[in-house]
């Protein structure tokens, strides 16, 4: 399943830096798009044309490198990687390849226009004299993109072989992950015990809703943003072997969504009306506020699930586990589950000081 996901991880990584790069692109020289590429959608768009061939000129190029990471990072009986170790090398990667693209891109652009390259023919004919220049600038931003993502892709293996290597003679002189720091475990574990309640309180749903939730929602909320503030990310040597097993499935977070739906309901559709969704002359600003408060229920639900995966670790106690939920609870504050926090704050604010909901 984790092999899965890295190659998953792999293909999104390449089809979306595909479609960001082929944004910009399309606005330097459509025509690199609508003369120079076969005529696959019949759109002048650089919108679409960005879309289309942003997924399709790097799918091909991200699923046998999402395949050959995954490879280095699970096959063998060295300790493995994980999918969310491998996001901020991937981030690297893409990040070198935009700034290499970039480079090329202008180095096309002047070469171009002090003629010491030029298009050759049918291109020189087919393509506007004014354009010329430009079209050399995509042309060579697009090329080194690849020769950078294939570098990138390359790159990213070793390291991950690297990585797994030095894990794995830790292991064999009997080094696990390092011993947390006191004061780190003192922030975890009061961190544990605020995202018990909240989980309690979500569990809590199933019986019917109390009277007094928002206030309640309220409270909590604020306490986890507070109780995850001190928490250090600690980087556990490897994944723990049962975390797989522990997880929430996405089945499960569905039923929990619902439960939570059916107690948020009506507020969260108060708020929607509130804020003018559903109504054709709503502004964009007002239609984003009706989407969040939306939202609500998928918001709760995605708290939920993190702290509880982090929760059924730290009930591990052991070092490499609680060194793991450390992980899983602080990175995913920063990437993930704290965006949800504040955006469920906001709705629940919201819904007890306009709407005046218990």
């Amino acid at each position: 399943m984790e092999f899965i996901k890295i190659v998953i991880l792999g293909l999104v990584a390449a089809c979306v830096y595909g479609i960001v790069q082929d944004q910009v692109t399309a606005r330097v020289c459509v025509e690199y798009f609508t003369i120079g590429h076969p005529p696959i959608f019949n759109t002048d768009s650089p919108t679409l044309l960005a879309f289309g061939w942003g997924i399709v000129a790097t799918w091909w190029v991200g699923l046998p490198l999402g395949l050959l990471i995954g490879l280095a990072s699970r096959v063998g009986g060295w300790p493995r990687l994980t999918w969310r170790g491998l996001l901020r090398p991937v981030a690297v990667v893409l990040c070198v390849m935009g700034l290499v693209t970039l480079l090329a891109g202008l180095a096309g652009y002047f070469f171009g226009r002090a003629n010491g390259v030029w298009l050759l023919e049918p291109l020189a004919s087919r393509v506007p004299a004014e354009k010329h220049v430009l079209f050399l600038a995509d042309l060579w931003a697009h090329n080194a993109a690849y020769g950078a993502g294939f570098l990138g892709g390359v790159g990213l293996c070793i390291w991950c072989i690297v990585a797994r290597g030095r894990r794995a003679v830790m292991k064999k002189r009997g080094c696990g992950a390092m011993p947390i720091s006191p004061d780190n475990m003192n922030a975890l574990s009061t961190f544990a015990s605020v995202a018990a309640e909240y989980c309690a309180l979500i569990d809590s749903l199933g019986d019917g809703r109390p009277t007094d939730l928002y206030a309640k929602l309220e409270e909590i909320l604020a306490r986890l943003h507070g109780a995850i503030l001190p928490v250090e990310k600690e980087m556990p040597e490897k994944e723990h072997p049962e975390f797989e097993k522990l997880e929430m499935t996405n089945d499960q977070w569905h039923d929990v969504a619902i439960t939570i739906g059916g107690a948020v309901g009506q507020e969260r559709m108060s708020l929607f009306m509130h804020h003018g969704g559903g109504k054709a002359d709503a502004s964009e600003v007002d239609l984003h506020l009706a989407s969040r408060a939306e939202m609500l229920d998928d918001d709760l639900a995605d708290i939920y699930r993190e702290l509880h995966d982090g929760l059924a670790l730290w009930g591990l106690a052991s070092p490499d586990a609680q060194a793991q939920a450390a992980w899983e609870w602080r990175f995913g504050y920063e990437s993930h589950w704290g965006y949800h926090l504040f955006r469920a704050m906001t709705t629940v604010y919201e819904a007890r000081y306009q709407l005046y909901a218990d």
